[in-house]
């Protein structure tokens, strides 16, 4: 997938003008990368979260920061810093730590299950998967105000947790 996500990006004029031009303000390396304007998101809630590192600013805060900077954009396009904005460290702790225990759970029940030669290895396996890449995609995304992306997500993993439960309880004497 990334062989063919680098090739896609290096042969086809189009996605080079979408990722290669305009706003090239990340930099990896020596490439420079359109950024669609997250640099300048990132800065001003960077800014916000240190005038209140510990407690934050309150839900919401981070939409109502960027939303006065630019009319047209209610997100910072990353949603640790609209957790680290509204919610400071103390909430942003909180957040990962129940992140890397839903983490674990799922990674462990997969593991257990995969043992056993349970079918429900897979939704297991599904589930940790979908959370690590909701996890990573939340860098540069507002993957938390998407429905269409939490609703499925947490379907799946309660699905993973329901299965997990049901396992446990049938292995019981």
């Amino acid at each position: 997938v990334l062989a063919i996500s680098v090739g896609s990006v290096v042969y086809v004029d189009a996605l080079q003008e979408r990722f290669l031009t305009g706003d090239v303000s990340l930099k990896v390396g020596s490439l420079a990368i359109n950024g669609s304007g997250r640099a300048a998101y990132w800065r001003g809630a960077i800014d916000s979260f240190w005038e209140s590192p510990i407690w934050g600013k309150g839900a919401g805060s981070s939409e109502g920061l960027i939303e006065s900077y630019y009319a047209e954009m209610r997100h910072s396009h990353s949603d640790y810093l609209r957790v680290a904005n509204d919610y400071g460290l103390i909430g942003a702790s909180l957040w990962a730590a129940a992140i890397v225990t839903l983490l674990a759970k799922l990674f462990r029940s997969w593991r257990r299950a995969d043992r056993l030669g349970d079918p429900n290895a897979q939704i297991h396996l599904g589930a940790f998967l979908a959370l690590v890449a909701f996890v990573l995609e939340m860098s540069t995304d507002n993957a938390m105000v998407y429905v269409f992306v939490v609703a499925p997500l947490a379907l799946y993993i309660g699905t993973s947790l329901g299965a997990a439960n049901s396992t446990r309880s049938s292995l019981l004497p």
